[in-house]
């Protein structure tokens, strides 16, 4: 199962969430919190998260497939999604790239801490801590966090613990946390497929309404060329073809 399917499936997400149609369009079974609210954004983002994790846990690339579906998204959209993967931080700041300030370093700086996702309240602002909204790990099989201390002297839980503090979730993503069944499936409802169903309903009603405007500005040309309105204007000549023209009348 190839996870780049999930590509435009978070673009559609990332448009959604900056639209004011999230709540309208999304619906978390099971979950009793209200749209709108900090607890329910952040179990979206959970589920949304799982939904790739247990993707690229069935496809066996692991860590390298989420940064890459994430990054893909972000990148389409220019850097300006909530989503971002792999952004190092260093002395509680992200390392942004030199050539591209929009977005993070994809260098592994030495001295900073990586975590596997990060979610940004403003995606039009870069991921600084003020506008950190949750830090999250994933942990594929055989997989934990490292118990190795850095040179800030803490271990990889204790460094996110104290960088994050409260926006970083403490239970990792795994395979029992993500619900994935046998097939690398998200056993909730999916958030990814609200969203795309969300991004496709959008583009038919976008194409449907251009259609329709045309469609009318042709038919109101017509009648227009056919008026008192348009006679008038058609017997003074350039003047009047001029001034038709601005008006839309067509004869």
């Amino acid at each position: 199962m190839s996870c780049g399917q999930l590509v435009p499936a978070f673009i559609a997400l990332n448009r959604l969430k900056r639209s004011r149609q999230l709540c309208k369009a999304v619906v978390l079974m099971g979950f009793d919190k209200v749209c709108g609210t900090r607890d329910f954004d952040n179990e979206l983002d959970r589920r949304a998260l799982c939904e790739l994790f247990c993707c690229c846990m069935t496809g066996g690339l692991g860590q390298r497939c989420v940064a890459g579906v994430v990054m893909q998204a972000d990148g389409f959209e220019g850097y300006r999604g909530y989503y971002k993967q792999e952004v190092p931080y260093r002395d509680g700041a992200p390392v942004m790239s030199r050539n591209e300030p929009v977005r993070p370093t994809r260098s592994r700086p030495a001295g900073s801490r990586i975590p596997d996702v990060v979610v940004v309240k403003n995606p039009r602002l870069p991921p600084v801590l003020d506008n950190v909204q949750r830090v999250y790990e994933m942990k594929f099989p055989g997989d934990g966090y490292s118990s190795d201390f850095g040179p800030d002297g803490m271990n990889q839980f204790q460094a996110y613990t104290y960088i994050f503090e409260n926006k970083f979730l403490k239970e990792a993503l795994d395979a029992g946390s993500c619900a994935c069944d046998s097939d690398g499936e998200n056993a909730n409802e999916s958030v990814l497929n609200q969203a795309t169903r969300w991004q496709a309903n959008r583009e038919k009603a976008i194409s449907l309404s251009e259609r329709v405007n045309k469609d009318t500005a042709a038919a109101v040309g017509a009648a227009a060329g056919s008026s008192a309105l348009g006679r008038a204007l058609r017997g003074v000549g350039a003047v009047g073809v001029a001034l038709a023209r601005f008006l839309g009348l067509s004869f």
